[in-house]
């Protein structure tokens, strides 16, 4: 497992808007394609950056739960992940 600092782009929120597309629009249908290719980067990145805070990557589910699970996502996602190395592998600012 690696970790995943919070410098580092966070696209995971945002993935759950491109898999909503729209209905009859070109836009949309590329929108749909670009945010299904990200689909799993996206989960990667999540799982990444919770290890970097000390938290396993089935927290990343809590996105599931409306409203409280995203606010806890972008909290666990702003925080500052922790400063000596974890069961997840070493800091990746002192790397």
């Amino acid at each position: 497992m690696h970790r995943f600092s919070k410098e580092r782009p966070v696209w995971v929120v945002f993935n759950v808007l491109a898999l909503i597309p729209g209905i009859g629009t070109v836009f949309n249908v590329i929108y749909f394609i670009v945010g299904a290719a990200l689909f799993v980067p996206c989960l990667s990145v999540g799982f990444r950056r919770l290890h970097d805070i000390g938290r396993p990557g089935k927290h990343f589910l809590v996105v599931l739960i409306p409203l409280v699970g995203l606010i806890l996502l972008i909290m666990w996602t702003i925080k500052e992940g922790v400063p000596e190395a974890n069961e997840y592998g070493p800091n990746p600012k002192a790397a």
